[in-house]
């Protein structure tokens, strides 16, 4: 294993551990704060089509935040993943009951009609660590870093963590890919890329 992939792997393990420490409680509440925040920004309020995803225990709530984003005609979808082909489409959510909890227990829109990549104006992009300069640490399996590549430079890539997910510095490969923009329970920001 590689220098980088070792300090991949032990980031990842540290800051699974951290989250394991937050209360349910601390995870509702800073997901309130997290909603708040994106909704209040610029990019959030501006954008007619998005790429969100649909969090699971370990990661941020933006369940009433899409909700709202629907309501008010934005073409949001969310990730649906082909996990042979290691690839993930945005694929169009009218609604959020129109999911399934497929691999690994992850919720995705049922099948539907992909938007594409490039077409898109803002993507909310998970991750395990961030840094301030935009740095992103994923899962490990790359499905965000191949899309980000296909979207291209004009769509706004927005992180969005926990604070307790920001770190001094995410370790990086040429092919990890970052964000413009993050939003914690501390505020909407952008990062040093962006």
């Amino acid at each position: 294993m590689s220098g980088v992939a070792e300090s991949k792997r032990s980031v990842r393990d540290a800051v699974r551990a951290q989250l394991t420490l937050v209360s349910s409680d601390d995870r509702r509440r800073w997901s309130e704060a997290i909603t708040r925040a994106l909704e209040g920004s610029e990019p959030w309020a501006s954008a007619r089509k998005v790429l969100v995803f649909l969090g699971d225990e370990g990661e941020p709530d933006l369940d009433a935040a899409i909700e709202r984003a629907i309501s008010r005609g934005v073409r949001v979808s969310a990730p649906r993943m082909d996990w042979t082909a290691k690839t993930m489409q945005a694929t169009e959510l009218g609604s959020l009951e129109r999911t399934e909890i497929r691999r690994h227990g992850i919720r995705e829109p049922v099948e539907g009609p992909a938007i594409e990549p490039c077409s898109l104006d803002l993507i909310l992009v998970p991750g395990i660590a961030f840094d301030a300069r935009g740095g992103r640490l994923g899962r490990g399996a790359g499905f965000y870093d191949r899309y980000l590549a296909l979207a291209g430079e004009g769509v706004l890539r927005v992180g969005v963590c926990f604070e307790a997910q920001v770190i001094g510095a995410v370790p990086q490969e040429t092919h990890d890919l970052g964000v413009d923009a993050l939003v914690s329970e501390q505020g909407f920001r952008l990062s040093g890329r962006g």
